[in-house]
Formats: structure tokens, sequence, C-alpha cells
């Protein structure tokens, strides 16, 4: 199973398309390139040689924006609402995720 991954740093108001990939998984849970580094060693991860390229992306991002506020985000289940980017709630109680997102920019990356 897998899902339109995004990441978006609320810091710079960038939102990067980082590709299909897996849901739920370790790369949505890092926030640094620490985190990303001590998962990719449990895995025997390495860049250049069996990294996806939507991990690498991740990476990528996470190098960039290092100390930024990032926020992990899916294309399949979130949608915008008056400029808001929004996560469905289970009982029609929808939040805003991210404020402001249709100011953000968008950058789709190499998959």
């Amino acid at each position: 199973m897998g899902r339109d991954g995004h990441i978006a740093c609320l810091d710079c108001k960038i939102d990067y398309d980082l590709g299909y990939g897996s849901c739920l998984g370790w790369l949505d849970t890092c926030e640094s390139v620490e985190d990303f580094n001590k998962w990719a060693e449990k895995k025997d991860l390495k860049v250049g040689v069996n990294m996806a390229k939507r991990n690498e992306n991740v990476l990528q991002v996470l190098t960039e924006h290092a100390g930024h506020n990032i926020m992990h985000w899916s294309g399949d289940w979130a949608y915008t609402d008056n400029g808001n980017l929004m996560m469905p709630g289970g009982y029609g109680d929808d939040t805003v995720y991210i404020e402001n997102f249709s100011e953000f920019k968008k950058v789709v990356m190499d998959d």
C-alpha cells in the first residue's frame, strides 16, 4: 500500500511533493536528518545504492530545512478549503492541518 507523500516546511512556506511511496512507515516519523539516518542505518539503506528515490527526496528536504518546522502529509486524504490544508476526521470533524496553505510554493520532486 502506498500514498502520495508530501513534506511542508512551515518556516519557508514550501510544500514538497515527494512522490508515491509507502504509507505510515518510518519516513513519516522523520523530522530531522538524524532521525532519517537512524532509521536508514537500521534498514541498511544507502543513498544511490538501495534507497528509493522518494526516500532520497525526504533526506534532501530534511537537509535543506534542518531545524525548521516541518509537517508530513498525504495528498491521498488531505484537501484544501478556504486556503487551508485540511485533515479529514473520522466523524466529519475535519481540522485545519496547515493554515494559509494556498500561499505555499509547490515543488514537485523527481521520483
